[in-house]
């Protein structure tokens, strides 16, 4: 069997990519060695032409996220933001019919992870996420070889949309009772 291409995935919500971005995008373009994605609110000239932008309103559907209205006055709604890049990106691997993938978080200096996939598909099929504490994980870097997990991911949400404050704890939240979740190491 041969071994699936390891993609990585950065979503932008928002007007203008700060320039710190771009240097991250740019980073892991130089050492992931795989095809890296950008999902964003506008194409963006500064990016390197080795990153495949798309733009969301592409494939995206903004009414969905009506749902998430809890925690939206906080640095003009970012936590409705964090939350709604796990449907962006439902939507966008389901129309690409991309079955694994890494997101990583744009404050992230992403290295080559091109066998870490490899390893992962050994154990299990689902989420890996980082969990740093007992009810909350950090989708500061993440694997998903299972894209049901990403759907169960959404409805959980929609079906829970005032219960936290942040894609953090719903995703610690959800990890309890979600068998197809592992977790990644990380400091703590």
């Amino acid at each position: 069997m041969l071994n699936k291409p390891s993609i990585l995935i950065f979503v932008w919500i928002g007007d203008e990519l700060p320039s710190w971005a771009i240097i991250s995008i740019n980073i892991a373009i130089e050492n992931f060695k795989c095809n890296v994605y950008l999902l964003l609110s506008k194409y963006n000239r500064q990016i390197d032409e080795k990153c495949i932008q798309v733009e969301i309103k592409s494939f995206y559907n903004f009414q969905e996220s009506n749902f998430i209205s809890n925690n939206d006055k906080f640095r003009d709604g970012f936590w409705i933001k964090t939350t709604e890049r796990f449907f962006i990106l439902r939507d966008f691997v389901d129309k690409n019919n991309i079955t694994s993938f890494f997101h990583a978080e744009l404050d992230n200096l992403i290295f080559n992870l091109s066998t870490l996939s490899q390893k992962f598909d050994k154990i299990g099929a689902g989420l890996y996420i980082p969990k740093d504490s007992i009810n909350r994980c950090i989708a500061s870097l993440i694997y998903v070889n299972d894209i049901k997990v990403i759907y169960e991911f959404c409805e959980y949400v929609i079906c829970n949309p005032k219960k936290l404050s942040n894609d953090m704890l719903l995703l610690g939240d959800f990890s309890e009772f979600n068998k197809n979740v592992y977790y990644l190491p990380n400091e703590a």
